[in-house]
Parts: C-alpha cells; structure tokens; sequence
C-alpha cells in the first residue's frame, strides 16, 4: 500500500529554500524520495509516521510527495515565500522617544514576524502583502536601518531618522529690552528729565533717587 501524507509542519517557507519541514502520514516504510514538486529533497524517516525533510530551492505552490517500495502517495500542497523587499517608509523620521506610528511599504510583506528598527523590536499593529504598520522603538539621535522579518528571509534595509526634542530657549519680542537691559540711573549722576510734552507728563522714574552729595 503506497504512503499517505496527512500534512507538513509548516506548509510553508524561503524561497532559497533550507526549511526544515515535517512530513507527517503513514505508511513511511521504504522511503526512496521525498519531493518538493518534481525536486528531490534530502530527508530522514523518523518512524513509519513522520519524516524530516528539508526544502529545496523554489517558487509559488508545489505538491510534496512521499515515494516509498509501495508507491507515491498523495500530495500534500507547500508555498514558497519570496524574499520581503522594502520601499519605502513613511514617516522616516520621528522623536527619539519613539511612540510614533510608522508605515513600512514594499512587497512580499504578509505574516510578518518582526520590525526591527536596528536590533530594537518595534510594535507591529497591522500587515498586509504591502503595508506593516509599527510603534517606533525609542532610540537614540541617529539613524537606525529597519528592516522586516518574514518566513521568507529580513528585507534590506530602509533608514530611519531619530530627531532629538528642540532646545528650549527664553527670547523676548523684537525690539524689547529685558529687564537686565532696560537702563537706570547711575549712582552720582543727576537724571534730567525728556522736555516736557502736551500730550502726557513726565515723572522721573519711581525708583530714582537723588544722589548724597
């Protein structure tokens, strides 16, 4: 009686290939291949029950099949997932607290397993084929590479610019003195008064006094 294959653990991995993937059925006695497709995989027989098998370079969705001294058995479908690639984020910029929300656009995006804004994890709060949408990590004032992480392989790199919180500075309005500017009478010095106007009296200033001769 030829072997059966009931499922793989996981169904799906790199493009490059290097995924360790369980076959499990049964009837696994004689086990002369295991095939991703129609490309030969190496594998072990691990009981009568399960295999060991590890995938093969490849694309889009093959039939993993079992071919035993009994015969081949049913296939069982495995996808091969393209490698994610990023284009662009937005914003690219953003507080070194972090706490933004930054989207990550680009292709091959779906189930991704982590954003990395350098080695900092950051939040993933949505995934699409196109779009990972993440809470910035903090960090300090430079630029950090972000990346994401998928079953098929990290992207390249995009940078990330973290933007230090502006100085805060006291000025006054143009045209203004301050009060350590604003002038004031000289010990032993008369102050003279502004010639008098028709429209307002002039009062020497309230903290003036006259100088002890």
């Amino acid at each position: 009686m030829a072997p059966v294959v009931t499922s793989l653990n996981p169904n799906q991995g790199r493009a490059a290939g290097g995924t360790s993937v369980t076959v499990n059925g049964s009837g696994f006695t004689g086990v002369t291949a295991v095939r991703f497709g129609t490309v030969s995989a190496s594998f072990t027989v691990i009981s009568t029950t399960q295999i060991i098998a590890t995938s093969p370079p490849g694309s889009g969705t093959v039939d993993v099949t079992v071919t035993a001294t009994s015969g081949t058995s049913n296939g069982v479908p495995f996808t091969y997932v393209a490698v994610p690639a990023l284009t662009s984020l937005t914003p690219n910029q953003g507080p070194t607290a972090g706490g933004n929300t930054v989207t990550l656009t680009g292709t091959s995006l779906s189930s991704a397993t982590a954003v990395r804004f350098d080695t900092r994890p950051a939040v993933i709060t949505g995934n699409t084929s196109t779009q990972v949408t993440v809470v910035a990590p903090a960090a300090p004032p430079a630029p950090a590479d972000v990346t994401v992480t998928t079953v098929g392989g990290v992207s390249n790199p995009l940078p990330y610019f973290y933007v230090p919180a502006p100085a805060i500075s006291h000025s006054t309005p143009d045209g203004a003195r301050s009060p350590a500017e604003t002038p004031s009478p000289s010990p032993g010095r008369t102050w003279h008064s502004p010639a008098p106007s028709d429209s307002e009296p002039v009062r020497p200033p309230a903290s003036w006094s006259a100088p002890t001769v």
